[in-house]
């Protein structure tokens, strides 16, 4: 879990498919395995509180910039 935890603290600048792909697979370990306490990690805890704070839709693509 903790690798989709650090993917998914780029939300802002991951396509939107990757984001659902992370939460189907979050999904999956914490319903479907029956394992919901694999999510109880300060990393995922902190970006699903960015997420809730924040103003950016998570299917809105964000293009990172290169400084040139």
């Amino acid at each position: 879990m903790q690798k989709y935890g650090r993917l998914l603290e780029n939300f802002e600048y991951n396509n939107a498919i990757v984001n659902n792909c992370i939460f189907t697979m979050m999904h999956h370990i914490a319903g479907d395995c029956e394992k919901p306490t694999a999510l109880l990690q300060v990393q995922i805890l902190r970006t699903f509180l960015e997420i809730l704070d924040g103003n950016t839709p998570l299917t809105q693509v964000r293009i990172k910039q290169d400084i040139v």
